[in-house]
């Protein structure tokens, strides 16, 4: 059981991470297509 809350947790914080990443690359991208279009 422990070792699955573990599992549970890092998939939880991997997730997290790759959500964070993807709102990143959301805030940037339309910069980069704005600066393109210019």
């Amino acid at each position: 059981m422990a070792s699955l809350m573990h599992l549970q947790v890092t998939l939880t914080y991997k997730a997290q991470i790759c959500q964070q990443k993807l709102m990143l690359l959301l805030e940037q991208t339309p910069q980069h297509l704005l600066v393109g279009a210019l």
